[in-house]
C-alpha cells in the first residue's frame, strides 16, 4: 500500500494555522508518501518514500471522496505521529498537536487530543511515538487563533520546554456562564463566554487582544462590556498584546507580574529552557529574526544558573 503522508497530508487536511508555522516545510515538499513494503519504496526515486511496514490499526489510512484525490491519505492521528518525528524538537510537535486540535471560527476540529493520545498508545512500531507521547501531555484542545497557542506556549509550558510554567492557566477556551441578563446586556445569544487562558481557583483570566477582531470601536466596546461582566462575576482579567509577545522587554515584563499574580518565583535550571524558549519565539507570527545576543542577554536576566553556549 501507499499512501500520502508528512506535510502533503498536512495540507490535504488542511490543518489550521499551517501557513502561519509552517510555510517553509509545506513549500519545500510537494510530495511525501508512506508505503508498507520495501519494493514500493522504490516506486519513484525523486519522490521520498518512508516505510512503515505494520500500520499500528484500521484507520490509520483514509480514503478520501473527494475525486481529485486518487490516493489514500494517512489519518490525522497518523499524520501527528509522523510530523512529531520529523520536526527538529517536541516543542513543535506539541505546535502541530494544538494546531490539529484547534477550532477556528467554531469550525469541528480535525482530531482530539484524546483521540491522538489513543491513537499513539497503540502505535508501538511507529516512528515518532515516544516524541508524540511526551508532546501530547501539554497539547490542549479548542485554540482559536494561531496567537493563543504561542502564548499558551510561552507561558504555560515547563521550564524544560521554554514555557514559563504557570500551568494553572492552561485551561484553554474554557465555557463560563453568565446569566441571561448579562448575555443580552453583550448582545450574545448564550450565556456562555470562552476566556483565552484561565485559573479557575484564582479566578484569573488571560485574553489575547489582536489588532484584526479587537481593534474597531465596536469590539473595544464589547470588550469592555465583556470585561465588566467577568470583574463582576470576581475573575481577574488581563489583556495582552502583540507587543507584549514581540518585545523581549515587555514580555519579561508581563511574565514577572503573572509570576506576583500566581505566586510564582521564576527560577529556572534546565539547561533546555534557552533552546526551547528561542524556538517557541522563532514561530511568532510577523515575527522578525531576533538577535542572538539580545535574547541570550533576556534569558540571563531570567536568574537562570545554567551555561548558554
Amino acid at each position: 500500500m501507499m499512501f500520502l503522508s508528512h506535510w502533503p497530508a498536512a495540507r490535504f487536511w488542511k490543518i489550521p494555522f499551517l501557513d502561519t508555522f509552517f510555510p517553509d516545510e509545506i513549500a519545500q515538499h510537494e510530495q511525501e508518501y508512506t508505503v508498507t513494503t520495501r519494493k514500493e519504496r522504490f516506486y519513484d526515486a525523486e519522490i521520498p518514500c518512508h516505510l512503515c511496514s505494520v500500520l499500528p490499526k484500521e484507520g490509520s489510512v483514509i480514503y478520501p471522496s473527494n475525486l481529485a484525490v486518487v490516493m489514500p491519505v494517512a489519518s490525522p492521528e497518523l499524520l501527528f505521529l509522523q510530523l512529531a518525528f520529523s520536526v527538529e524538537s517536541v516543542v513543535f510537535a506539541i505546535l502541530l498537536g494544538c494546531m490539529m486540535c484547534s477550532s477556528p471560527n467554531n469550525q469541528a476540529p480535525l482530531t482530539t487530543v484524546e483521540k491522538l493520545y489513543e491513537y499513539a498508545e497503540g502505535a508501538a512500531k511507529v516512528f515518532g511515538r515516544p516524541r508524540a507521547l511526551d508532546a501530547l501531555t501539554y497539547v490542549r484542545d479548542n485554540f482559536e487563533s494561531p496567537m493563543e497557542i504561542i502564548l499558551y506556549m510561552l507561558l504555560c509550558l515547563p521550564y524544560r520546554l521554554g514555557g514559563a510554567g504557570f500551568q494553572e492557566l492552561g485551561n484553554v477556551n474554557h465555557s463560563i456562564r453568565i446569566s441571561r441578563e448579562a448575555a443580552d446586556f453583550l448582545g450574545n445569544l448564550t450565556c456562555l463566554l470562552r476566556p483565552d487562558l484561565l485559573d479557575p481557583i484564582k479566578k484569573f483570566i488571560l485574553e489575547y487582544y489582536g489588532e484584526q477582531f479587537h481593534s474597531s470601536p465596536q469590539a473595544v466596546a464589547y470588550d469592555k462590556k465583556r470585561t465588566r461582566i467577568l470583574e463582576d462575576d470576581g475573575y481577574r482579567v488581563k489583556v495582552v498584546t502583540k507587543d507584549d509577545l514581540n518585545s523581549l522587554d515587555s514580555f519579561k515584563k508581563l511574565r514577572s507580574e503573572l509570576a506576583n499574580t500566581l505566586g510564582h518565583r521564576i527560577r529556572i535550571r534546565t539547561p533546555k529552557f534557552a533552546r526551547n524558549f528561542m524556538l517557541i519565539r522563532s514561530k511568532l507570527p510577523g515575527q522578525q529574526e531576533e538577535d542572538l545576543d539580545e535574547l541570550l542577554n533576556h534569558i540571563k536576566a531570567l536568574n537562570i544558573r545554567l551555561r548558554v553556549r
